[in-house]
């Protein structure tokens, strides 16, 4: 099955509309490493704020996933856990 295709199956969006950042945050979302791979080497900004989503971030959206290695890989890339640290 063609990624393009199972993503956006996912995501119900076309891939060729999201952003790197908006990438990551879907698929950490619904729990799918493969594409959050795939949205950190297009430029996903793991820290990337979703000012629309209640402030929210990947990390939370792994967190709520049903994919525990989602979160653990978001923390392994150096996610900024503190907003404010630098």
């Amino acid at each position: 099955m063609p990624l393009a295709f199972f993503v956006n199956s996912l995501l119900e969006e076309s891939v060729d509309v999201l952003d790197g950042n908006m990438l990551l945050y879907k698929a950490a979302r619904v729990g799918n490493l493969a594409v959050m791979c795939e949205a950190i080497a297009m430029g996903g900004d793991k820290n990337w704020i979703n000012h629309n989503d209640s402030d929210s971030t990947s990390l939370h959206q792994a967190a709520f996933s049903v994919s525990p290695s989602c979160f653990h890989s978001l923390i392994h890339f150096k996610f900024k856990a503190c907003i404010g640290e630098d």
